[in-house]
């Protein structure tokens, strides 16, 4: 019963979904009307005499961390089946297609909805669904477990928040969870609160974060993408990485304090969001500081104060020309975004309070000595300072969050070494 509410709930938008999406067609808008197209069944239909293997990744988070799984199985099983992958996001299809080319088959992801997902299903056909992180559809694993479809979550994480979240509506997710043929979560914590959701504990494994496997390759692919030389090789470099609105501000709040220490000091500032470059253009040249952005082509030299990189697909080049790292999403309520990225790189990090989406990682390199907690631009600047002039100090960081990186690398392999004997042609161990 519970989930026919659920169902209907969603029925209930669809129509202003369409209007949305009608909306957009009559504005020329034919990129949203495909996705809107496809999110609602309409994709064309998968040919070949081979199994399909269906993952699903949300965004550019999410295909990055699929992207060694889909790379092995397409080494080891290439020959025996084919691959699609839905994400629900335009950037993460770029990342697909940027990612794999022509090799795999992209489309967005369908609304949950029944009347959607027998068109979906009944077009695309596939014999295995692998799920990331945190996808539990009712209707979408409830139809599969009736088409005997095998389901996959990888990767899959559950935050204490969360949990709290789906246990006021376990009348709903623990039928869902069971539709789900096995489970490979990121940590015991993890596993705990999937098992206390009602998920069978045979079920369910611990496998590691597979982010931490994509960190470390990072260190032997990034390139710094601008010589020290440019900026000056004497001058610090501090960088404010995938920030929110509301965090520029207390950025820059506390860049202005660096400067009152008489810090020679530049930033690099990443935004999170594209659509928001502009705006955060604009108001780092309200707070009169030097700004140069990457789209400009210009280089800064030693008078930039900010460096403002408004690109995309470069954030681990950034990285590595900084001495210091902070990392957004976590001075405003948003949950936190990968600290893993400049840990490999050997760059302290410091971050917010707000880091739900990544607790059990920020805990793991804040006890083990490379990440400290700030909660406002004061103890941001006060951080910086005193990481900015003390080498050694950086030194042990860099040192300590390089070893959590290599302790916790693995994931991939065992997910993998669990996924291929469960394939619909293998016969199961």
């Amino acid at each position: 019963m519970w989930r026919r509410i659920y169902t209907a709930v969603l029925y209930s938008a669809l129509p202003f979904f369409f209007l949305r999406l009608v909306w957009k067609r009559l504005h020329g808008d034919l990129t949203e009307w495909q996705r809107g197209s496809q999110q609602l069944g309409s994709v064309p239909r998968q040919s070949g005499a081979l199994p399909l293997i269906w993952i699903h990744a949300v965004s550019v988070g999410e295909v990055n961390a699929a992207t060694p799984i889909v790379n092995e199985l397409l080494k080891e099983q290439a020959k025996n089946c084919n691959f699609l992958i839905t994400t629900t996001t335009m950037t993460g299809k770029e990342v697909v297609e940027r990612s794999f080319g022509g090799q795999i088959t992209h489309l967005y992801f369908p609304v949950d909805l029944p009347m959607v997902l027998r068109l979906f299903l009944n077009r695309v056909r596939p014999a295995m669904l692998i799920l990331l992180e945190r996808e539990i559809w009712p209707n979408l694993l409830v139809m599969c477990k009736q088409r005997n479809i095998k389901v996959l979550l990888i990767n899959a994480r559950l935050s204490e928040n969360s949990f709290k979240t789906y246990k006021l509506g376990n009348f709903i997710i623990k039928p869902t969870l069971s539709s789900i043929n096995w489970i490979g979560a990121q940590s015991a914590s993890d596993v705990d609160r999937f098992v206390r959701l009602g998920y069978q504990r045979n079920k369910i494994e611990e496998t590691g974060n597979i982010k931490f496997d994509l960190a470390l390759q990072s260190v032997t692919q990034v390139q710094r993408w601008l010589p020290a030389q440019v900026w000056g090789s004497q001058r610090h470099v501090w960088i404010a990485a995938s920030t929110h609105e509301g965090e520029e501000a207390l950025v820059l709040q506390s860049l202005a304090r660096l400067y009152e220490a008489k810090i020679d000091v530049m930033l690099i500032l990443v935004p999170r969001h594209p659509q928001r470059f502009d705006q955060v253009a604009a108001l780092c040249r309200r707070s009169g500081f030097v700004t140069i952005r990457r789209s400009s082509g210009k280089v800064p030299d030693q008078r930039t104060q900010i460096f403002l990189a408004d690109s995309m697909g470069e954030l681990p080049g950034w990285y590595a020309c900084a001495h210091v790292a902070f990392v957004g999403g976590s001075l405003v309520p948003v949950g936190g975004h990968n600290l893993l990225e400049p840990a490999a790189l050997g760059i302290p990090v410091l971050c917010g309070p707000y880091v739900d989406n990544w607790r059990d990682i920020v805990h793991q390199l804040v006890d083990g000595g490379h990440t400290r907690w700030v909660r406002n631009s004061d103890e941001l600047a006060s951080n910086v300072k005193a990481l900015l002039l003390d080498h050694q100090m950086r030194q042990y960081a860099a040192i300590k969050g390089k070893e959590i990186i290599a302790r916790n690398c693995g994931a991939t392999q065992r997910t993998i070494t669990r996924i291929i004997p469960m394939m619909p042609w293998i016969d199961t161990i």
